[in-house]
């Protein structure tokens, strides 16, 4: 990781780290193909609104801000059991948000059709 010169190298790390294809990663982000491909055959930087799309995109520890656009690390933070118990809490909360989102949806859907008949 010490070659890991510029931004662009660093996203492209970040890109075969995570184990995307530019064309995956992009989807990821939201953005077009060409606009991560850019960064990468054109040498483009990033402005800041694409920054923050790729941090938010990979979500993971290791690739913060500071690593990402300056190149360094920062200390990572110690977690202690209460705050692993409540993290893995909210984890469980968000995937009971997402079901109960979908079967909303789905129960919508249902409503709508029926109404239409």
């Amino acid at each position: 990781m010490s070659d890991l010169l510029t931004i662009n190298d660093r996203i492209k790390y970040a890109i075969e780290h995570e184990g995307h294809t530019i064309a995956t990663f992009a989807r990821k982000c939201g953005v077009a193909d060409g606009t991560i491909r850019n960064l990468f055959s054109r040498g483009y930087k990033p402005g800041y609104d694409l920054t923050v799309t790729i941090i938010n995109a990979i979500n993971q520890p290791w690739c913060d801000a500071n690593w990402l656009v300056m190149g360094q690390k920062t200390e990572p933070v110690v977690q202690d059991e209460d705050t692993k118990k409540l993290l893995k809490i909210i984890e469980d909360q968000q995937k009971v948000i997402a079901d109960l989102q979908k079967q909303n949806a789905k129960l919508t859907d249902r409503l709508l059709s029926a109404t239409d008949k």
